[in-house]
């Protein structure tokens, strides 16, 4: 164990008595606002250990600003020999400027080597006339590549001299003074290759200390810049989701080659150093790129220490100088583009003054998993993004999830999770009372929840989305159970759904049997019309290998759990008269949800196969399986959006007619007749030619009626 991982085992308090001075010079407006950061987001017990870890780092911070090297000692972690990866064919080059302090390139180096993964490529050192044992650096690390020759060209032109040797497709400049964490070049990779209108992609920066540095870079209209988030708690949602951004710092910029030799590099105007990162961001942009932040990507970065930490010293000056340069430079692009100093933060972190900001809120975060019920909404709040909106979305119990809350983050969509949203959502959103345009409230339980709240604390117009007529569900579940918590649930929402609609400035429905019941709810305002799915032009085909059905749903869900009893009892029992007369193999259902362990008794049958917590790679192997979709919902209202995926998809569907309702304009038949049900199933295995008819039919109608195109003419003329 090296020194510093010992410190980190030790108590807070070990480590101030075992340093109390140098303990109390760590202690500085920086950490004090990440403490407080950290309690209000993540709770006391967690910033105690994040205060634990940043003073323990912030003693390395403190050794390495006195010149106390952490690198040369025998329990730096720095070994001897190190080899870098051979590569022949590197994808991304990445080039570290350097000028003298060997321990920390060799440090970024180490970082590089254990952090990389699942990436091709090259690690070139540029080696501005270095006088320490740097000049010796590839004797220590194998397959480095060192550019030198003995000149000092000062930092910009030694990083375009360095661009001259470099093989890969994309360049990523990387400052010596940085250490890599983990899966920090991939994310950046993805996002590149995710647009060919991409030319620059940054990472996060955080410092030694573990509280941020950078999330993006802003400049304001006299040329200055702010750095996004500096001094707060990296891991806050506003510092979590891909976006545009004005620049990206240097210390780790990705760049595409190409593009970078077409503008002629780093523009030596700003030589030796400061705002050639700023420069080169805005003539990316000036050729038609966008330059991209992307939060995955998390570099540790010992600011100052390439240059020195002191304010004047020679190289600190050109930067004031380098500001007036910029300025004048880019002084009609500033003024028709920039924000005054300090002024609209909130769209300026990710130059969305044009855009029109969108806050969706629904009962869970989607996964975009089609074997879950949300998938629809990931669909929807993908192509908001895609179609230039100012997407943020909000979970009614803020939860963050590491997969699903970081799946719409890297859509770019902001998402509004942790304890400081839970604890003080209404103060911050009447804080930004004035920068969210449209608040779309997602089905009745959150609004009944949510939408006064809501319309009290902002400007914005609600526009509530109602999915199906509930009352009408609860009285089809009523009418079939005859258990009291329907009926007490139909009084409930015959009182309350006519307010929630009353109180909506727009109601957002995607059938003519829901917009009817809205317009006889009340005196209703406006109500626009949204089709409830979205599916490309090339999405692929059905194409089944096996005989089996499917069904999609969860048990703990009343109409989805009677679905399956009812199939159960009085579907399986016909189909084994039907089959067993044939000679036919009998078809196996396979349900594909949440399922508790009480249902096991139903799977002993042999014929009823749960698959629970399905992931969309296997929910893909389990579809293959299938001839058909069923679905025998006796209950509910409003459209089935599994039934839509599989007639989107061309799989043949048997279904009641709860099952087919509110897909306006679809002729297909449905048979709530437990007999008819039975028949429809054993001539479409009998019968490939009628499969093959019914299929063509379902993807047909989602081609005319839930077309992605369809879609987003939609949300133009809602929102504009």
């Amino acid at each position: 164990m090296t020194a510093k991982d010992d410190r980190k085992g030790h108590s807070l308090l070990g480590i101030v008595l075992g340093s109390p001075l140098r303990a109390v010079r760590c202690i500085n407006r920086t950490n004090l606002r990440m403490f407080r950061s950290v309690v209000h987001y993540s709770g006391f017990r967690v910033a105690v250990r994040t205060a634990r870890n940043v003073l323990s780092n912030s003693m390395d911070d403190y050794r390495r600003a006195e010149g106390m090297s952490t690198y040369g000692d025998e329990d730096s972690g720095i070994p001897e020999k190190m080899e870098l990866p051979f590569c022949a064919d590197p994808e991304v080059s990445i080039v570290i400027p350097v000028y003298n302090k060997v321990e920390l390139t060799l440090s970024c180096i180490r970082s590089i080597i254990d952090n990389t993964s699942e990436a091709e490529y090259e690690v070139l050192v540029a080696d501005d006339g270095s006088t320490d044992a740097t000049v010796s650096i590839g004797d220590r690390v194998s397959n480095l590549i060192v550019v030198k020759d003995g000149a000092n060209r000062g930092f910009i032109r030694n990083c375009n001299n360095a661009a001259k040797h470099v093989r890969g497709k994309f360049i990523l400049f990387l400052n010596n003074d940085t250490v890599v964490k983990k899966n920090w070049l991939k994310p950046m990779l993805d996002l590149m290759h995710s647009s060919d209108s991409i030319g620059i992609v940054g990472s996060k920066l955080i410092y030694p200390t573990g509280a941020l540095q950078e999330a993006g870079g802003i400049i304001w209209m006299d040329g200055t810049s702010m750095n996004y988030g500096k001094g707060r708690n990296p891991n806050e949602p506003e510092y979590n989701y891909v976006r545009e951004v004005d620049y990206v710092s240097g210390a780790s910029l990705l760049v595409r080659r190409n593009l970078f030799e077409q503008l002629g590099g780093f523009d030596e105007l700003y030589a030796p150093a400061y705002c050639e990162d700023s420069d080169l961001a805005f003539r990316v942009r000036e050729a038609g790129f966008s330059v991209m932040y992307q939060p995955l990507s998390e570099v540790v970065h010992f600011e100052g220490m390439t240059h020195g930490r002191d304010g004047s010293s020679v190289v600190n000056r050109y930067q004031s100088e380098n500001i007036v340069k910029f300025r004048n430079r880019w002084a009609d692009r500033l003024s028709a583009d920039a924000c005054r100093p300090w002024t609209d933060i909130f769209h300026a972190r990710d130059r969305s003054q044009s855009k029109k900001a969108i806050l969706v809120v629904a009962q869970h975060t989607p996964s975009g998993n089609p074997s879950t019920r949300y998938n629809h909404l990931f669909s929807a709040l993908k192509i908001l993004a895609e179609s230039g909106y100012n997407v943020k979305f909000a979970p009614v119990d803020f939860h963050y999830d590491e997969t699903d809350t970081v799946r719409l983050e890297q859509l770019g969509i902001e998402v509004l999770c942790g304890v400081r949203y839970r604890d003080d959502w209404k103060r911050i959103l009447h804080e930004n009372r004035r920068n969210i345009d449209y608040i779309c409230v997602f089905g009745y339980d959150v609004a009944d929840h949510f939408m006064r709240a809501l319309d009290k604390n902002s400007k914005a117009r609600i526009c509530y989305i109602i999915p199906r007529n509930i009352t009408l569900g609860f009285e089809r579940e009523y009418d079939i159970t005859q258990d009291s918590y329907p009926l007490m649930s139909i009084a409930k929402t015959k009182r309350r759904q006519p307010r929630l609609i009353k109180r909506a400035d727009i109601c957002v429905v995607s059938d003519r049997r829901t917009e009817d019941y809205v317009a006889s709810s009340c005196r209703s305002p406006m109500i626009a019309r949204v089709q409830s799915a979205a599916y490309p032009a090339d999405r692929p085909g059905f194409a089944s290998k096996g005989r089996g059905m499917l069904f999609v749903g969860s048990m703990f869900c009343g109409a989805d759990a009677d679905a399956v009893t009812w199939f159960a009892e009085k579907m399986i029992p016909l189909l084994r008269d039907r089959f067993g007369g044939s000679g036919a193999a009998m078809p196996v259902l396979h349900v594909v949800g949440e399922v508790p362990g009480d249902w096991e008794s139903i799977a002993e049958s042999g014929n009823v196969v749960f698959h629970s917590a399905v992931s969309a790679e296997n929910f893909a192997s389990v579809s293959s399986e299938c001839a058909m979709y069923v679905n025998p919902m006796r209950f509910g209202s409003g459209i089935v959006p599994h039934v839509a995926d599989a007639l989107a998809a061309g799989m043949p569907v048997v279904s009641t007619s709860v099952g087919l309702e509110g897909l306006d304009g679809l002729e297909y038949p449905s048979f709530d007749d437990p007999e008819l049900f039975a028949d429809e199933i054993f001539r479409i295995l009998s019968d490939p030619e009628y499969s093959g008819l019914l299929g063509g039919k379902g993807r047909a109608y989602a081609d005319e009626h839930l077309s992605e195109e369809g879609f987003r003419n939609s949300i133009k003329k809602l929102f504009g």
